[in-house]
């Protein structure tokens, strides 16, 4: 599932109108989420914190202790005021919405 609908210049020219690329922003986060430092994994954790505070969002990452995820959410809003605990866990397709906060805690 992608969340967004425009493909070629377009959906390039709306992913840098918002500041987040639901692809990269999934790849590096995956990365980030199984690798414990290094130069990379804090590039990609610089990158995803600056996408994150331009949407008003976090998405519990960081470094080899990320909220966990089954397969990548759906995102129909894109990052919009998601808020999101490094202790959730969600199953497969995974439907999120706008300003929706996520705690994690004991189960």
């Amino acid at each position: 599932m992608s969340v967004m609908p425009y493909k070629g210049i377009l959906g390039w020219f709306w992913s840098w109108i918002r500041h987040y690329d639901h692809e990269k922003y999934w790849n590096m986060r995956e990365y980030v989420a199984t690798h414990n430092g290094g130069l990379k994994c804090y590039w990609y954790l610089y990158r995803i914190k600056r996408m994150d505070a331009f949407n008003n969002a976090s998405t519990g990452t960081h470094p080899n202790n990320c909220a966990k995820f089954a397969t990548r959410p759906y995102l129909p809003h894109g990052l919009n005021g998601i808020i999101i605990s490094n202790e959730a866990s969600f199953g497969k397709e995974c439907i999120i919405y706008h300003q929706i906060t996520v705690g994690g805690g004991n189960g």
